[in-house]
């Protein structure tokens, strides 16, 4: 635990207060069903969907993302028994990231490649601003960017494509008292331990709360702020805690 919060500047303290923020979001009693039947749409509508509202939110990063839509190498439709998880995998300097998902046509699926589509659109701004080593994205960072592409797809499709938005706002509500629930448990009892094993799970809740505070205060900006860092992800969270408190 303690490595994990040096190598994102996070101090015990704004950890505490990111679990508050989390806890008054979604209390433990908050239960919120997710959508699952079938849409009727295929994973070509869902990944150019993710595009168009990437490229409506953040319009300064609208060439990234036309490169990661046009460009990136990908597998929608992959085996769900030998990848059971969507992922996106970078390959270097100079090529887009491969995008796999094992879609199926409902809302989380929908979700889940605007979800990728975040962290492929990450990847390639971080190697066109040549971020240095030093400077790499820790992943609550991109986690947090992929969390964005996620919010992207709900205001383009509560404008744009209404039919589609309802349901895919009952998906990020479903996520959100997941990553914001047990998983914040999970982050909760770690974060006592300095010696608990590094758990992936640990960077879902801050950055899922990020994600939200990013957008209500800095709007088309969000993306590029998320990337840039520059605040520390304590002074963030901080700042999110007292607004959150207000």
């Amino acid at each position: 635990m303690v490595n994990w919060m040096d190598a994102h500047n996070l101090s015990a303290i704004a950890c505490a207060q990111g679990l508050a923020v989390a806890r008054k979001l979604y209390p433990s009693e908050k239960t919120v069903d997710n959508p699952k039947h079938d849409l009727g749409i295929t994973e070509v509508f869902a990944w150019r969907l993710a595009y168009l509202a990437f490229e409506f939110a953040y319009p300064s990063l609208a060439d990234t993302a036309r490169t990661v839509y046009e460009e990136a190498p990908k597998c929608l439709l992959a085996d769900s028994v030998k990848y059971p998880d969507p992922f996106t995998y970078d390959l270097g300097r100079g090529t887009p990231p491969f995008v796999s998902s094992h879609f199926q046509g409902n809302f989380h699926d929908v979700m889940s490649i605007a979800h990728e589509f975040g962290h492929a659109v990450q990847i390639v701004q971080s190697n066109n601003i040549k971020l240095t080593q030093s400077k790499s994205l820790p992943p609550v960072t991109r986690e947090c960017c992929a969390f964005l592409s996620e919010l992207s797809l709900l205001l383009y499709t509560s404008l744009y494509v209404v039919p589609l938005s309802q349901g895919l706002l009952f998906t990020w509500e479903s996520d959100s008292s997941s990553y914001l629930g047990p998983i914040a448990d999970v982050f909760e009892k770690d974060i006592a331990d300095e010696n608990s094993r590094y758990d992936y799970r640990w960077n879902y809740p801050l950055a899922r709360i990020l994600s939200v505070w990013l957008v209500q205060n800095y709007g088309v900006e969000a993306f590029d702020f998320a990337m840039h860092q520059e605040q520390s992800l304590s002074d963030l969270i901080s700042a999110c805690y007292e607004e959150w408190q207000e």
